[in-house]
């Protein structure tokens, strides 16, 4: 545009440099503090109270601004480059270019909202714009996202508007989450806006009556109060928009884990499932004592619902805590090292409840290669 159409307050008085021949430079300070994007700069000048003339560009030299002839210099300010955990340390106004993966579906209304997350930490985005469920979906679970934006902080949340993005690629699977303590559940989390699982946690009594088991049609969604053995409790945030619980579901009994992003509403530290899985029967963790003193089974494998799960373990050894399903009928086998599961022993219907179990093998193989007990008891596996 002419630039003598631009607001007075765009302008910026130079200062007197240097004389140069004949002419006198004046120099002035225009880039420092501006937002990413495209600036257009002239000169102006005037003799003590006379009207302002524009000079305008040319690669020639330029010379009185004309349109299409001397024009306005072209000034594009790029954002730097940092890592999510880089911006999420920098104060709110700052701009930055931030690339990841999209852990979450937007959930927003109006205003998309979503999580992204690379190597070093995840955080909020906020586009008003595009997005929010106005235009169909603009971004998608696993698309590799690069975003330039302000910092920013919305209800106590760090976050980021969007100033543009661009899809890079699609179909990424999701970053693996991390295990969350109730320590590390808080508004100061390096964990903030990033996908965790909180383990082991049940329903409060006065949060069944608030669980989603109909379609969340009102409201931004729900807020639900899970606690630990411990007593302690966590928010879990179950958000309307393309969101798989807020379709209703079953009210989730018994102890559980919980995978979402880790978000913040004010005072409150909020945890958010998206997908179907993210509410799972907390794990039962079972250690292998080895101690049976038959001399056929000096070493032996173990299976799980027919599957080799640990092997070569040694005769009073103790294998690591392995992870099974809790609630579930289990069929668990142990044999000789290298035998087929048919020449050892097999238990059915194996149930364990959420918790630490510790499971000692003990007796022998064939009880008819050994004398009887004294006292009468089967001294068999």
């Amino acid at each position: 545009t002419n630039p003598e159409t631009w607001a007075e307050e765009s302008w910026t008085e130079a200062t007197y440099n240097v004389q140069t021949g004949n002419n006198d430079e004046y120099v002035a300070s225009i880039g420092s503090g501006l937002a990413p994007g495209t600036y257009y700069y002239a000169t102006r000048y005037r003799y003590q109270q006379e009207q302002y003339v524009y000079g305008g560009y040319t690669e020639q030299g330029g010379g009185f601004w004309e349109a299409n002839v001397n024009v306005s210099g072209v000034l594009t300010v790029t954002p730097a480059g940092v890592t999510i955990a880089e911006a999420r340390a920098a104060g709110a106004g700052s701009f930055f270019e931030i690339k990841g993966i999209v852990s979450s579906p937007d959930f927003g209304f109006s205003v998309a909202d979503y999580f992204v997350q690379d190597s070093t930490a995840g955080i909020n985005i906020t586009d008003f714009d595009a997005g929010g469920n106005r235009d169909g979906v603009v971004v998608a679970p696993g698309d590799s996202i690069r975003i330039v934006g302000e910092t920013a902080v919305f209800n106590d949340q760090k976050n980021i508007e969007v100033i543009e993005f661009e899809i890079l690629n699609s179909g990424n699977p999701l970053p693996d989450p991390q295990v969350i303590t109730a320590a590390e559940y808080n508004a100061e989390s390096d964990l903030q806006g990033s996908r965790v699982v909180l383990q082991n946690v049940t329903l409060t009594d006065a949060s069944v009556a608030d669980w989603p088991t109909d379609p969340v049609s009102s409201g931004s969604g729900v807020n639900v109060t899970f606690e630990n053995e411990a007593g302690e409790t966590f928010i879990v945030r179950i958000a309307r928009n393309n969101t798989f619980y807020s379709s209703g579901s079953p009210v989730p009994t018994g102890p559980v884990n919980i995978t979402g992003s880790l978000g913040q509403f004010r005072e409150d530290t909020q945890l958010f499932p998206f997908f179907e899985g993210d509410i799972s029967p907390a794990p039962t963790q079972v250690q292998i004592i080895h101690n049976s003193a038959d001399p056929a089974v000096a070493s032996v494998d173990v299976y799980v619902d027919g599957t080799l799960t640990l092997e070569d373990v040694p005769f009073r050894g103790a294998t690591g805590f392995i992870e099974l399903p809790s609630g579930t009928p289990l069929e668990i086998g142990g044999t000789p090292t290298g035998e087929p599961l048919s020449s050892g022993v097999t238990f059915q219907n194996v149930f364990f409840d959420p918790g630490n179990y510790y499971v000692v093998a003990s007796g022998v193989l064939d009880p008819s290669g050994f004398q009887a007990n004294p006292s009468g008891e089967d001294i068999g596996f």
